[in-house]
């Protein structure tokens, strides 16, 4: 929000900051519930995904500059931000894991008690997902803007809570709503609650601001 106050001159309405407060405080009640030991490694780890969501947010803000400011393609740009990742990804490979593929890659995935080409599917499966959801985050940085593709973010926690519970609660009790403690359960519950409440807040809020200005 900030940055885009500062980079994009937009303007929030007093609806649109208190849906986006309740969106934050909704992810960060979900990160509170992953991260409960206190340990050093969690403040710094904590540190660093501060630093790296700076970042995000000021590479999301330059795309969005020029996207709007240029007319640029938004699938283009996808499609240029993803051969530069392919390349880097390649070089990383190719000189940190291609001559342990076997210690690394094979033997672990045997000691699982699957095969390569069963998770070779599942890979193949997993980038298209990501290109689906790189091509759509695009579209929307073009149509709805940086600050309404992040709170459109805010939906995905709160849904990925209720998902997590069905998918993997039999087998992972960390995913489970119920069989946490009391107050786990309570703080995962409001936190999806929280984040869905908040994206339809700033929906509306959105229209209203916008419908104001015409």
């Amino acid at each position: 929000v900030v940055l885009s106050f500062i980079f994009l001159k937009q303007r929030f309405s007093v609806w649109q900051i208190l849906a986006i407060v309740v969106v934050i405080a909704g992810v960060a009640m979900k990160s509170f519930v992953n991260s409960v030991d206190g340990s050093h490694q969690l403040i710094v780890g904590t540190i660093l995904i501060l630093c790296g969501c700076f970042m995000h947010s000021l590479t999301n803000i330059i795309n969005e500059y020029y996207i709007k400011k240029y007319d640029f393609p938004p699938t283009r740009l996808c499609g240029l931000i993803g051969i530069y990742s392919i390349i880097v990804y390649a070089f990383y490979f190719i000189g940190w894991n291609s001559w342990r593929i076997q210690d690394q890659i094979v033997d672990e995935i045997e000691e699982a008690g699957s095969d390569v080409g069963t998770v070779m599917g599942w890979y193949v499966l997993f980038i298209l997902c990501n290109f689906l959801h790189a091509t759509c985050f695009f579209l929307l940085l073009n149509r709805i803007g940086n600050v309404g593709t992040a709170i459109a973010k805010g939906l995905k926690t709160g849904i990925y809570i209720f998902l997590a519970h069905f998918m993997y609660c039999s087998n992972i009790e960390k995913y489970c709503l119920f069989p946490l403690d009391r107050w786990q359960r309570d703080i995962t519950l409001a936190s999806a609650l929280m984040s869905i409440f908040g994206v339809i807040s700033y929906g509306f809020a959105t229209k209203k601001y916008n419908e104001k200005k015409a």
